[in-house]
């Protein structure tokens, strides 16, 4: 497993405890993050924070459809590098190389909010 040069990851203990598991610590050289990794969980727990906050009656119980959620969403959802490397393509249609299917997210009961931007060049659903 890579990890940071942080203080956890380099513990001894940390280690050992892998190692029972039969997990080998390989940790990135002091200063080089695990950048990837680090912004995805940020992200993700931003995109649930904002599901809380804008779902008034929101439940211990709503914390994993709150997280699938979050991930399909941005997954069927083109990005800036998507758009850019894969000429718009959502990361379903580029992985699993079919369109995503946004009905169930019409259907989702958590959540008040939605924001969505159109691109100026295509004012209409394709």
């Amino acid at each position: 497993m890579n990890t940071d040069a942080g203080t956890v990851e380099t513990s001894e203990n940390y280690r050992e405890e892998l190692e029972k598991k039969g997990i080998t610590v390989h940790p990135n050289p002091d200063k080089i993050p695990q950048y990837h990794v680090e912004r995805t969980i940020q992200t993700m727990q931003n995109d649930i924070t904002t599901i809380i906050d804008s779902t008034p009656t929101f439940k211990r119980k709503h914390w994993l459809p709150a997280a699938t959620f979050a991930a399909e969403l941005r997954a069927a959802c083109a990005n800036s590098k998507t758009t850019k490397r894969f000429h718009g393509k959502s990361p379903i249609e580029v992985l699993e190389r079919r369109k995503p299917n946004l009905s169930k997210f019409m259907r989702m009961t958590i959540g008040d909010i939605v924001v969505a931007k159109t691109p100026k060049d295509n004012k209409r659903w394709q």
